[in-house]
């Protein structure tokens, strides 16, 4: 009973704060926690937020020594190092 909702646009369950409405109870339980002060997942989460809030800023702290080319991730930073070297781990099969 609570998967079919998901094949029909039915919204039944609606939040008070904001009129947003919702197929399953469990999505508008989750959903209400943006309307109070209540932020129960920011440990648990807490460096995955970190990583992805420069992605919102123009913020580039990881420069390649190579060349100077800035990024705003240590992992893209890391792949592009491989250009400068003679290592081609994936190579053209065409």
């Amino acid at each position: 009973m609570r998967h079919l909702p998901t094949h029909t646009d039915e919204r039944n369950f609606h939040c008070a704060a904001c009129g947003k409405s919702f197929r399953q109870l469990s999505t508008l339980s989750q959903h209400r926690a943006i309307h109070s002060a209540e932020r129960p997942y920011a440990c648990e989460h807490q460096y995955t937020l970190m990583r992805h809030l420069p992605t919102h800023t123009d913020e580039r702290n990881f420069h390649c020594a190579a060349c100077g080319k800035s990024f705003r991730q240590l992992s893209t930073l890391s792949q592009h190092r491989a250009i400068h070297s003679a290592e081609r781990p994936y190579a053209c099969e065409v």
